[in-house]
């Protein structure tokens, strides 16, 4: 989309660097989808950046895809649109990133274990972290979910969720995941409903509300990156109160139209009494 493309150029050229603000707030997945912005997300004051989603193959996405802009919020049905592993890869290679990227990565349709578990082991030379995509909203997953959590890395893996999930699928989710070593959760994704997945504004109770049950389930040496309906920075302590260690946003940012979003937000939360984990230590 040429709003997109726009937007990649004006992060490219940005003149200012408000890296050494940076806190706890990272960028997430489904703007960089293409790894065009490596070397240069930093200057915004992102602490961290979640690129892609990448798939194991380049994907078109949706054929008729749209995005509805409503309340703070958004409903889009893009289906994924990427380059795939293997386009990317020289990309991660040619970057210099001056701060963590975690990679998230996604099964198509006709994907199998194996080609994810060949994805991860091709791309997590390039990066800090994976993280596995297993509930987007708009992808029919025919793979099994649970398996995708026995997925191998030399890497820290966190695995990022779908708000609706129960109690129970939950609490699987996690038993499953400590007994895989996984790093920690990204919670959450965007919400499914008609028109494809919800995010922004209204997601954010769907959001904390997983956090909430995940911080009470999970094991204490596992890391929460909250995410979905953070605006302010009273949205990203009320993620940190319920258990999240980190955060990260897309919609409001994009929403914003202003370069200097994610720098106030640092300086606030500057001014706040919290701790602010070095983000960097805990990717080891």
């Amino acid at each position: 989309m040429l709003t997109h493309q726009l937007a990649l150029n004006f992060i490219r050229y940005y003149p200012f660097d408000h890296s050494t603000d940076r806190t706890i707030i990272g960028l997430a997945a489904g703007f960089d989808k293409n790894c065009d912005l490596l070397s240069h997300i930093h200057k915004l004051g992102f602490a961290f950046a979640e690129i892609g989603t990448l798939t194991p193959k380049e994907n078109k996405g949706n054929r008729y895809a749209k995005i509805i802009k409503f309340d703070h919020s958004m409903i889009n049905n893009l289906g994924l649109p990427n380059i795939g592993i293997d386009k990317a890869i020289p990309k991660l290679q040619k970057a210099k990133p001056k701060i963590p990227i975690l990679t998230n990565i996604s099964p198509l349709p006709d994907s199998t274990f194996q080609e994810i578990q060949d994805a991860v082991l091709k791309i997590e030379n390039y990066c800090s972290a994976i993280v596995l995509n297993l509930f987007c909203p708009n992808i029919r997953y025919n793979i099994n979910k649970m398996d995708l959590i026995k997925i191998k890395s030399s890497r820290p893996i966190f695995i990022k969720l779908s708000p609706d999930l129960s109690y129970r699928e939950l609490n699987e989710i996690v038993t499953e995941a400590i007994d895989n070593n996984v790093k920690g959760y990204v919670l959450t994704n965007s919400l499914p409903v008609q028109g494809g997945g919800l995010s922004g504004k209204r997601l954010k109770d769907f959001s904390n509300a997983s956090i909430r049950i995940i911080n009470e389930i999970k094991d204490e040496k596992q890391i929460i990156i909250g995410c979905g309906g953070i605006e302010t920075t009273e949205d990203i302590l009320e993620k940190i109160d319920l258990g999240a260690n980190y955060v990260e946003l897309l919609t409001s940012w994009i929403l914003s139209i202003n370069p200097l979003y994610i720098h106030n937000l640092n300086k606030n939360l500057d001014n706040t009494v919290i701790n602010l984990q070095n983000i960097e230590k805990i990717l080891i």
